[in-house]
């Protein structure tokens, strides 16, 4: 920008910004959001309905009668016990080391294959300072306590951490563990 010519004109600079807009322009057009959009929301939205109304809207009434439990016997859910590995006394993380999960949960009236249990990591001091890595937790087994749930993440980021273990109630068909506006924190 600051290298112009004898007429004033940095040549180098605008040819700089036509090369960007040849490549660039293409990936913020109006048609690419718009094919973006119905890829993204459109169709989905669309195969959604289309599973909810099919055999006479029979997921639909499934999910609802189901929704129409949940919130209490997901009131009787505990966390029992949470244990960490991979991680010090001081709670520090350390890259590239894997962290093991142990998640014992009571499951009250809840059977255990309606409940998504998950480890929730990422960087941050007191709470997550970006978008934070969820994994899935297996159910490996039932005891007199609850069922046992386990799970291994690995620390790819430098820095601080935190984690927290969530719960969500779940079943099949629902579109997101988020749809009950259930969760159960430890």
């Amino acid at each position: 920008y600051f290298n112009r010519m004898s007429d004033g004109i940095p040549h180098g600079w605008i040819e700089y910004v036509r090369e960007s807009m040849k490549t660039l322009i293409a990936q913020y057009s109006s048609g690419r959001m718009v094919s973006d959009y119905v890829k993204d929301y459109y169709q989905p939205a669309a195969e959604r309905n289309s599973e909810l109304v099919e055999d006479d809207m029979a997921l639909a009434r499934r999910l609802a009668a189901w929704k129409s439990t949940v919130g209490g016997r997901f009131g009787t859910v505990k966390i029992k016990e949470i244990m960490i590995s991979g991680v010090d006394n001081e709670q520090q993380m350390l890259l590239n080391q894997d962290i093991t999960a142990q998640i014992t949960v009571y499951c009250g009236e809840m059977r255990p294959d309606e409940l998504l249990v998950q480890l929730v990591v990422g960087a941050g001091d007191n709470d997550f300072a970006s978008m934070p890595h969820i994994v899935n937790l297996t159910s490996v087994d039932s005891t007199v306590n609850g069922t046992v749930y386990k799970g291994k993440y690995k620390i790819n980021d430098e820095g601080k951490h935190v984690y927290g273990v969530r719960v969500f109630p779940v079943t099949k068909g629902l579109a997101s563990p988020l749809d009950t506006q259930l969760v159960l924190w430890g």
